[in-house]
């Protein structure tokens, strides 16, 4: 799975994460507690495939390959 980040910008906190080959700055909240509860959501949101198995990986690899 992509990395993020929570970064805390004066009194607020941020997520910080990558999309699309940029880095995306999204509210997260007033505590840390609550931008790492949206990190999660966010990524989850951008990278939905990211818990693929293996088995299924390797599957749709090798047959994208095939000529």
């Amino acid at each position: 799975m992509a990395r993020g980040s929570v970064v805390k910008k004066g009194s607020r906190f941020y997520c910080v994460s990558p999309y699309q080959g940029k880095q995306v700055w999204r509210a997260g909240g007033e505590t840390i507690g609550e931008a790492q509860a949206r990190l999660s959501k966010y990524m989850q949101e951008d990278h939905p495939n990211d818990n693929l198995l293996f088995k299924q990986f390797a599957q749709d690899f090798l047959f994208q390959s095939e000529f």
